[in-house]
């Protein structure tokens, strides 16, 4: 017995497009790799929540230990990956610095010494909404984009590094961060401040 020649199309579409999506789940998703701007000398374990975030916190990573909190304008190393305009990049610096000083609060209110805490963008990849509106083009991620940070704090200016972090994001399918190109990196904003802070206890 013969399949109609539309029968045998769609069911050759059909298989490639599970083959497809088969793929992609295999792909796993994007890490940028650590730069440096968290001293190499700080060792990071993967993070149980996050498989595309490795932190390290010390033992003084208390919050209430600290007389007053400093966050450092937010930096972008020479070798970062930036893939955006520099207003678009100037908005996501001033939106981590917004998200981490409202994380932070206004002070901690202790008595142990200040506690600095610097951030860096080390990578913005836009997402490109035209190629995220349809289901079928985004088997691939074509159209997706990503973001990474490396932040730390120590005590004082040059005092030791009590809490660090890398982390990357990744845009998620079922979300609206794909139809804007820089929503994927505005979520890390608001994602990276929270899981710094909440490094302290």
């Amino acid at each position: 017995m013969t399949f109609p020649s539309t029968l045998r199309t769609f069911s050759f579409a059909l298989a490639a497009t599970l083959l497809s999506l088969s793929l992609v789940g295999c792909r796993g998703s994007t890490e940028v790799p650590r730069m440096g701007y968290v001293p190499m000398s700080v060792k990071l374990r993967p993070d149980a929540d996050d498989k595309l975030t490795r932190v390290f916190q010390s033992d003084d990573a208390v919050l209430s230990r600290y007389a007053t909190i400093v966050i450092e304008p937010v930096a972008v190393p020479n070798a970062a990956d930036i893939d955006c305009t520099d207003e678009e990049l100037q908005s996501i610096r001033t939106k981590l610095q917004e998200n981490l000083a409202k994380e932070f609060g206004p002070g901690a209110g202790g008595t142990g010494p200040t506690l600095v805490v610097r951030a860096a963008i080390t990578a913005v990849k836009p997402n490109r909404p035209a190629l995220n509106i349809a289901p079928q083009s985004q088997v691939m991620k074509r159209g997706y984009g990503y973001g990474a940070c490396e932040i730390y704090a120590t005590e004082g200016d040059r005092g030791p590094v009590v809490a660090a972090m890398a982390s990357t994001v990744d845009t998620e399918r079922f979300s609206a961060e794909k139809l804007s190109a820089m929503g994927t990196v505005d979520r890390g904003c608001e994602q990276w401040a929270k899981a710094f802070a909440n490094l302290f206890r």
